[in-house]
């Protein structure tokens, strides 16, 4: 992979960009289904809210 992308810092950065929108994508998942009823549930929704919220403040651009 390092050979593709470069330094294993800058994929360490796409990697957190990639992140972002499989939050938000299992963050769907979770709100749309009866998942966010149960406890296990609500924790998940909390979890991935918060992670994102931490990559929010690092990361300026999704581009790649």
């Amino acid at each position: 992979m390092e050979l593709y992308f470069g330094t294993e810092a800058k994929l360490r950065e796409i990697e957190e960009r990639i992140k972002v929108p499989a939050y938000i994508r299992f963050l769907h998942l979770l709100v749309t289904t009866d998942l966010q009823n149960s406890e296990l549930g609500k924790l998940r929704i909390k979890h991935t809210q918060e992670h994102l919220q931490e990559l929010s403040a690092s990361i300026t651009s999704l581009e790649i």
